[in-house]
């Protein structure tokens, strides 16, 4: 993240999936020569942990037409359709397609190629020169996954992590990590500790309680990360794993980890807190 010591965007590690950097995007993308219906295409992106590929706004538009020219000639499906409501086009990311940046377009809701009904064109395309068009879904076409943005590379510890705001109680957390192709961050190092806390503190989420992927829900007393690994407890500033929740006000609760600045504690599960993921593939 710009401005933050110690941290670049996730994305500047894409190489490593197997995807290409475009730095004036910032966009990391994987062309797929074989061609499927654009639902498969979307099924096998999300697969390979990314997206079909989001082109919603002139600086990813630029980038991306670009790399395009330089690749063989192709098709590609892209994430964009109208098939909640015709005639309104939408990227997999939920923005509306603004075509003041395109090269060219032709959104007719017409597909010449397909041998049922032609009126029916309800997902897009991109040329290798920047022209986006319709055509029936169910033609097959190559094309083009991203990943998603959002997570940022710790380099001193290296994880990549990101901060989701939004109160939910552990196992609510855990399954949304897993929704973002992650999990719950897991801190089996101490250059992890230091270098998460660090940017925890430059995201003013500082003496923040925050769920981390530590539990002894399976076997009391007996602290794991979701790894399977023991949790060591010797590089932590503070360790309070007492099976003890001053919020329900009774013992033999406490199952669930978290970590605030430097220290470890351990919290009812159920409770409502914000919460860190990390993504491994992609580092």
């Amino acid at each position: 993240m710009a401005g933050k010591a110690g941290t670049i965007d996730c994305l500047t590690c894409c190489v490593r999936a197997g995807y290409v950097l475009l730095d004036d995007g910032p966009l990391c993308v994987k062309k797929h020569d074989n061609a499927l219906t654009w639902n498969d295409a979307k099924t096998q992106c999300e697969q390979d942990h990314g997206r079909l590929a989001v082109i919603d706004n002139a600086q990813k538009f630029e980038a991306f037409v670009n790399y395009l020219e330089n690749i063989t000639s192709a098709v590609l499906w892209i994430g964009i359709n109208d098939k909640d409501s015709d005639g309104s086009w939408v990227w997999l990311n939920g923005a509306s397609l603004i075509t003041a940046y395109l090269t060219s377009y032709q959104i007719n809701n017409y597909s010449s190629g397909y041998s049922g009904n032609k009126y029916t064109a309800d997902c897009a395309w991109i040329s290798e020169d920047g022209h986006l068009a319709d055509d029936n879904c169910l033609m097959t076409k190559s094309y083009m996954c991203c990943v998603r943005a959002g997570f940022e590379f710790l380099q001193d510890g290296h994880i990549c992590v990101k901060i989701f705001t939004d109160a939910v109680d552990w196992d609510d957390a855990k399954a949304s990590c897993e929704m973002n192709h992650g999990r719950l961050v897991i801190i089996d190092t101490e250059q992890k500790l230091n270098a998460l806390s660090e940017y925890l503190g430059n995201m003013v989420y500082d003496h923040e309680r925050l769920w981390i992927g530590a539990t002894d829900s399976a076997n009391e007393g007996n602290w794991v990360w979701l790894n399977g690994e023991g949790v060591d407890q010797t590089y932590w500033d503070d360790v309070k794993l007492n099976d003890f929740c001053i919020e329900r006000l009774f013992a033999n609760s406490a199952d669930c980890g978290r970590i605030v600045d430097k220290d470890l504690s351990d919290d009812h599960c159920s409770l409502d807190q914000k919460y860190v993921c990390e993504r491994t593939d992609i580092v």
